[in-house]
């Protein structure tokens, strides 16, 4: 019976230090913009196209070919955001293959604030 108790424990407590480890390396629950090559498109209010042009993700970093700047990506639970030009956020979203958000102004709050839609389709 001592050995049963004691081999129990032994396996509860390998149990226990196995999840801890597992818990540790598991991935956050943040999604990321995948590595590749896009068409960035901005949209206007009547779906019009206001811009397109080519985009690199790399990492947490992109680049827009037509700003000829890159920008760190923040990720979010669903994708990730951009803050450019100091004052214009444009929040990603997975969606299909690609992803598609909204361009707003930092400094106002974003329901009366949204500049345009925008996407990232992959090429």
């Amino acid at each position: 019976m001592l050995k049963f108790t004691r081999m129990a424990a032994t396996v509860v407590a390998a149990a226990t230090i196995a999840t801890g480890a597992a818990a540790l390396t598991a991935p956050s629950a943040q999604a990321q913009i995948r590595s590749g090559h896009y068409t960035y498109t901005v949209w206007g209010d009547a779906g019009n196209t206001i811009l397109t042009e080519p985009a690199i993700v790399r990492g947490n970093r992109m680049y827009l070919v037509h700003e000829r700047t890159w920008y760190d990506i923040h990720p979010t639970s669903r994708g990730g955001y951009i803050v450019a030009e100091m004052n214009n956020r444009r929040d990603f979203w997975r969606a299909g293959a690609g992803y598609t958000g909204i361009s707003h102004y930092v400094n106002v709050p974003a329901h009366r604030s949204i500049t345009a839609r925008v996407t990232l389709v992959p090429r």
